[in-house]
């Protein structure tokens, strides 16, 4: 009867908070190669805002909730 979520990307804090967090620290006009997107993306992370992080984190279970109510479908 309960099954969890399979790879909901409502559920996952990386897909619904953290990922536009980086994107708006990258610089996109030096990445030319898979080797600048990586260095780009490692001083993302280290320029990652700590309350964003703890945010996203601390509103999975309210998400998780909505989830269900939502009898597993994608939130909108």
């Amino acid at each position: 009867k309960d099954h969890w979520a399979p790879n909901s990307p409502d559920l996952n804090p990386l897909d619904y908070s953290i990922w536009d967090e980086f994107a708006r620290s990258i610089n996109w006009g030096i990445i030319t190669s898979r080797d600048t997107l990586i260095k780009e993306l490692k001083c993302a992370v280290k320029k990652s805002r700590q309350h964003v992080v703890l945010q996203s984190c601390s509103s999975w279970t309210v998400r998780l909730q909505r989830v269900l109510k939502n009898d597993g479908r994608y939130l909108h």
